[in-house]
């Protein structure tokens, strides 16, 4: 770890004297940058032993989302000991931001007319020459057959046999809406040719060119003729919920061939491949709109959805503490916290000021021609996804900086601030920006956890794990350190240790701490150094 080395050396060399919060004070450097090749062997320091079982229950921590301080000191590691707030958590820091940002934004209603009278796909046709029946054995151009439900087609001309079509074909135009094909002889004589542009799901649907060898056909056709039915299929349970009340599809997407390769583009559609039970297309969380359409879908988690019902009156309320929470309705912050739902109507009604400590209940009450939308998003699922299906995109982003709850976090994230990853050829590497970083102390833990994650995410991505490049904003030393670091530097940087991973593990969420072994490790003794705080 030759690499820390040079960021120690470069501390105690160009560092300038910096007051801080801790009253400590640091030498500190800013912009400092790091590469570690995890290739070359885990990213572990040798010159100190370092407590490797507080960086892997911290890291798995941060995955399941927790700020429960209780959860790392019931496995020994105490890490944030000093930075947990009055209900044992660190407020709404690291894993909350990388799997459950939460905030309600106020929007205004997207709305349509729904159109009066369906486009006409009619396509102009030569001048049709009616018989009265068509031909048994032979064929003529401009013999009108009906094919039933899919309407009546006109013969427009014959293509004789080629290389690349054996036999005798057909060019047949289908007189209702205009679409052209060529068709077989088999075909025409059992007045069996369907018309895909001929509007037969719920009188509004149609084929059209559809890519039948998509491998997500299944699912999108059943998203699709649900859409369709129930806006529009009268009998249909929800019908009174959305057609009735004026909900439709837009016209694009009243043809499948449209919607199969827009409903791609809208937000959400990796999640929905990954987790298909858990997604679903909705219209509402973006702009609450009364219309199906590519610009104002997106594919939402049930829990986000169920935020947003029309039974959800958002709500607020001041803790023991002192501090407002916000709710997406009464019944969550009674269900959160062990209130009774009668008390808490009490309070609502100005009858009973305090309930188990909890004062000032009031539901939230949006601006003027707007109304609230409850933001569920999982940073990390998301990123997941975004991995395994696009691999190439540049958008493998996650950032731990939310300004929105900066001040309600016992400490603001010092890591994680940007976090990128990037593929080439198979190998996935990641990049993080961190803001703030002890030397001595933090950054140590900083390098092995964001290499463990990388490799992590290698791992259920079915990719290899390549650099973990730190780049860091103000490195420092504090001054209760600098003893400790010239220390460090006197001995010898030994062979780095390897890292395996349970190769069972395919899912980001199902690691474990048994699931991690590190062989080949021989550091030099542990160097004590007291945190600042």
């Amino acid at each position: 770890m030759k690499i820390y080395h040079d960021l120690l050396n470069h501390i105690l060399t160009n560092g300038k004297e910096r007051t801080d919060r801790t009253g400590v004070g640091t030498l500190s450097v800013f912009g400092y940058h790091m590469r570690h090749n995890i290739a070359d062997g885990f990213p572990l320091l040798t010159t100190k032993k370092m407590f490797l079982k507080g960086c892997i229950h911290e890291i798995l921590w941060f995955i399941r989302g927790s700020t429960d301080v209780k959860e790392l000191q019931d496995v020994g590691v105490n890490f944030w000991n000093s930075w947990v707030d009055e209900e044992g958590t660190i407020g709404p820091g690291y894993g909350k931001q990388l799997r459950n940002i939460e905030y309600i934004t106020p929007i205004t209603p997207k709305r349509f007319e729904k159109p009066k009278d369906l486009p006409s796909l009619y396509k102009d046709l030569p001048p049709i020459v009616k018989r009265d029946k068509p031909s048994k054995t032979a064929f003529e151009v401009g013999e009108v057959f009906d094919f039933g439900i899919n309407g009546k087609g006109v013969l427009l001309e014959e293509l004789p046999s080629n290389e690349s079509i054996p036999r005798i074909h057909w060019r047949l135009g289908f007189i209702d809406t205009g679409h052209v094909c060529i068709v077989k002889y088999k075909g025409l004589q059992e007045l069996k040719v369907k018309d895909p542009f001929r509007r037969s799901v719920f009188g509004v649907g149609y084929y059209g060119d559809t890519d039948w060898k998509d491998k997500h056909l299944k699912l999108k056709i059943n998203t699709w003729r649900e859409m369709l039915r129930r806006c529009y299929h009268n009998t249909c349970n929800n019908y009174k919920y959305y057609g009735g009340k004026g909900v439709h599809v837009s016209n694009d997407w009243q043809c499948f061939a449209v919607f199969q390769k827009e409903v791609e583009r809208i937000p959400g559609w990796n999640l929905k491949k990954d987790y298909p039970s858990d997604y679903s297309l909705d219209k509402d969380i973006l702009w609450l709109s009364n219309r199906y359409g590519k610009d104002t879908c997106m594919w939402a988690s049930e829990r986000e959805q169920s935020a947003n019902t029309t039974a959800n009156l958002y709500f607020k309320s001041t803790s023991p503490e002192g501090k407002e929470h916000t709710f997406s309705s009464l019944g969550e912050l009674n269900r959160n916290f062990g209130l009774n739902i009668g008390a808490s109507f009490r309070c609502l009604n100005g009858k009973l000021k305090k309930h188990h400590g909890w004062s000032k209940f009031e539901y939230l009450t949006p601006p003027e021609g707007h109304v609230f939308r409850w933001r569920i998003i999982d940073q990390l699922k998301e990123l997941v996804s975004s991995l395994r299906h696009d691999p190439d995109s540049r958008r493998h982003v996650i950032s731990l900086w939310n300004p929105h709850d900066i001040d309600r976090m016992k400490l603001p994230p010092c890591h994680g601030n940007i976090i990128q990853f990037y593929v080439n050829d198979g190998v996935l590497s990641c990049q993080m920006y961190q803001r703030s970083g002890d030397a001595m102390l933090g950054i140590p833990v900083n390098i092995a956890s964001y290499s463990l994650l990388t490799m992590m995410l290698s791992q259920v991505c079915n990719m290899v794990a390549g650099e973990f490049i730190h780049t860091i904003g103000d490195a420092h030393l504090y001054k209760n350190h600098l003893d400790q670091a010239r220390l460090q530097l006197t001995r010898e940087c030994r062979p780095l240790p390897k890292m395996t991973l349970n190769p069972m593990i395919k899912d980001i969420d199902d690691f474990k701490y048994e699931d991690f072994t590190l062989s080949e490790y021989d550091p030099h003794p542990h160097i004590k150094a007291e945190v600042a705080v």
